[in-house]
């Protein structure tokens, strides 16, 4: 793997972190079930970038997901998020 390829998966990882780790916050403050959403969104975006973690770790190490299981996941995370923003309050 080529030393780019490491440095976009690991900033991927810290970038989908931080977003989830912000919106974590922003929940446990304001305990709605919007926040609830799109916290869980962002934690698919991060769990999903995490899978990819052990290839830059040891190299013979492979996790095989096909394009259409990481298609998946983006289009789950975007959907929570899309249901969290556009969903109204009780």
């Amino acid at each position: 793997m080529a030393p780019f390829d490491e440095l976009l998966r690991i900033a991927l990882i810290v970038a989908t972190g931080f977003l989830f780790l912000i919106v974590l916050v922003a929940y446990v403050r304001m305990r709605s079930t919007r926040l609830l959403l799109i916290t869980a969104g962002f934690a698919v975006f991060f769990v999903n970038a995490l899978l990819y973690m052990p290839e830059i770790i040891d190299q013979s190490i492979s996790l095989v997901l096909s394009d259409n299981l990481h298609i998946a996941f983006n289009l789950i995370a975007l959907v929570l998020i899309a249901i969290g923003i556009v969903s109204e309050e009780k």
